[in-house]
């Protein structure tokens, strides 16, 4: 219980470290000098990091499972030392290779973070997943107002190809400094446009978050060799006396599951072999199109917002705080629900509020700010609850062995691999509307997923339901 508690604990730090791009992903591509198209690869590289920290986290779980707290230690240190070298990259690479360690050690605290509370809550877990996902939303609220004093300055502009006469001199801002032309009363065509001066300071903003990742883990680290030392010497007073051959059967317990039996899909389907693959490529299905779709949103929409010229970078971090905060306490709001509302339910509810706020935004939020503001957090509160949800409505049917939630998690890589990717060359070879139009696909799929999901357990009874018929027997 005191390992679950820490895990949801650390939650608002993956949080921030994760959600720090969203308000700084333009200084990062001028710091890089990359576009769009080529910092979403950036991206890509985390993605590919998470998938491998989810493969490896459903195996650890499942092997080690008296070592849990010093990997989630050694998680926190990855996704740590990443955030903190990340702004100090000046190529495109070697920031991949930070995002890369980020998506490491958030692929390895997902997996066994969930496998924690679903273990120990069962049937009861739905609430339980709500809050550790909740605790997510704080750190994701929190951190655009840490970077936001330390952002570029975007002064006004012109613009692209606007004529202007002037008398005497003109101050143009570059790149790095401003530049004086004389012009003696003379007619000027100036391709101008949303010029950032490079003042911006989001390392002091990265180095906090890291630095507090990498503290935090310390605390797993003593939990691991306190608890170690207890259940060492309690062992020890208890078989004193005894022979080698206790010892040995206590190891061979302790590693009694095979790795055949781990990736056994009969295992968390109690033998319904064909039953366990289809769900398990649903649940890959369902958990990268609606983890890829909140990446997208919380990633882009500041960059859209200033690219339209709806909002100034100030104005468009109170954007990212309302998405995430609205985030936070749709979280919050299931964590209720959740006690006296079915999963099945829920997510059908969710669904339905997704597709209708993604369509009012498609229509209105690329002329009016109101709508934009007002409906960003209305998609903060509806899609908040979408994955805990599908992951309480799967734990009916399926067993939350290593498999099972290493295939939730390489599903996330996955999809926020090909929707974020997919969003950065829209966004840079379509224009910035092309990131409403990503929104919109994104609930229509995930729409489309769970009527799949839906149609297949319909006349299914839930796993539980076999547990009480047979005890009854």
């Amino acid at each position: 219980m005191c390992l679950l508690k820490l895990d949801c604990n650390g939650y608002p730090f993956q949080g921030m470290y994760l959600e720090i791009v969203g308000p700084t992903l333009q200084d990062l591509k001028y710091r890089v000098n990359s576009n769009y198209e080529e910092i979403a690869r950036a991206l890509f590289a985390r993605s590919v990091g998470f998938f491998i920290g989810s493969l490896a986290g459903g195996f650890l779980c499942d092997r080690y499972r008296d070592k849990l707290d010093i990997f989630l230690a050694s998680s926190f240190i990855l996704s740590g030392v990443g955030t903190c070298i990340a702004p100090w990259c000046s190529a495109l690479w070697l920031l991949g290779c930070m995002f890369h360690l980020q998506g490491l050690g958030q692929g390895c605290l997902g997996t066994i973070g969930q496998a924690l509370v679903i273990n120990m809550w069962g049937e009861s877990s739905g609430p339980p997943v709500h809050s550790l996902h909740f605790a997510f939303g704080i750190g994701a609220t929190i951190v655009p107002q840490i970077v936001r004093p330390f952002l570029s300055s975007t002064p006004e502009s012109i613009d692209y190809n606007t004529t202007v006469t002037v008398n005497s001199t003109m101050v143009i801002p570059t790149w790095n400094s401003t530049m004086v032309i004389p012009t003696w009363n003379s007619t000027m065509v100036i391709p101008t446009g949303n010029f950032t001066v490079n003042d911006a300071r989001i390392e002091v903003p990265y180095s906090i978050v890291g630095i507090v990742t990498i503290i935090f883990s310390f605390i797993f680290m003593g939990y691991y060799f306190v608890s170690r030392k207890r259940s060492n010497t309690e062992y020890d007073l208890d078989h004193e006396g005894q022979d080698e051959k206790s010892t040995t059967l206590r190891e061979i317990d302790e590693k009694s599951t095979t790795l055949r039996e781990m990736f056994s899909t009969e295992k968390c389907t109690q033998g319904h072999k064909a039953f366990g693959i289809q769900m398990l490529f649903l649940i890959f299905l369902f958990s990268g199109i609606a983890i890829g779709g909140e990446r997208v949103y919380g990633k882009f929409v500041f960059s859209y917002a200033t690219d339209t010229k709806m909002a100034t970078k100030s104005e468009a971090t109170v954007i990212e705080t309302i998405f995430w905060s609205s985030f936070m306490v749709g979280r919050g709001l299931a964590i209720i629900v959740a006690k006296f509302c079915p999963p099945k339910l829920m997510l059908l509810i969710e669904i339905i509020a997704n597709v209708v706020v993604g369509v009012v935004l498609n229509i209105w939020g690329n002329t009016n700010i109101t709508i934009l503001w007002v409906f960003t957090g209305a998609f903060g509160i509806v899609n908040a609850p979408v994955f805990p949800s599908g992951i309480a409505w799967v734990n009916l049917y399926l067993e939350q062995t290593g498999l099972v939630t290493a295939m939730t998690f390489v599903g996330q890589s996955v999809g926020g691999m090909v929707f974020q990717w997919l969003t950065g060359y829209l966004f840079e070879y379509y224009g910035p509307l092309s990131f409403l139009y990503t929104i919109l696909g994104y609930t229509i799929a995930l729409a489309a997923v769970s009527i799949i999901m839906g149609l297949l357990t319909f006349r299914r009874k839930d796993r539980f339901q076999h547990i009480k018929e047979e005890s009854s027997k």
